[in-house]
């Protein structure tokens, strides 16, 4: 399984916010111990790749057009400084399928919670992060 605990379709989870200026790597990922990752969308490749290694992925377009209007695109960013902190937390509702932007910090880019649309996983998906992956499934 992953590190940091199994992924629960209905549990909230509260995310640091980083605009990433790089492609993130699955493996670096799944051995941070990161909870899931947003993006505007994923390839196919990505997306199964994830699912199967037990990483939750989540779709949310409209949460990354906001974040890019407010905090750049991401070219911002350099070699040195590869992440640019968001001030802000994201809590992903999976019973409501939304993501909730609040502030946590200077230069947040809301001042009171914001939310938006998840594109909704199917029950597959849903079983296979439930599972860790595909290996445990």
């Amino acid at each position: 399984g992953r590190p940091g605990g199994s992924a629960k379709a209905a549990q909230p989870a509260r995310i640091r916010v980083l605009m990433i200026s790089v492609v993130v790597m699955l493996a670096f990922a799944l051995s941070a111990g990161v909870a899931a990752v947003v993006a505007g969308s994923f390839s196919a490749t990505y997306t199964r790749n994830a699912l199967n290694n037990g990483l939750p992925i989540f779709e949310a377009p409209e949460l990354m057009r906001f974040l890019q209007e407010r905090l750049g695109s991401g070219t911002e960013a350099d070699i040195a400084r590869p992440t640019v902190p968001a001030g802000c937390d994201l809590r992903l509702d999976l019973r409501s399928w939304e993501a909730r932007l609040l502030p946590s910090g200077p230069g947040a880019p809301v001042s009171e919670a914001r939310a938006f649309p998840i594109v909704p996983i199917g029950p597959a998906a849903q079983e296979l992060l439930a599972c860790d992956g595909l290996e445990p499934w």
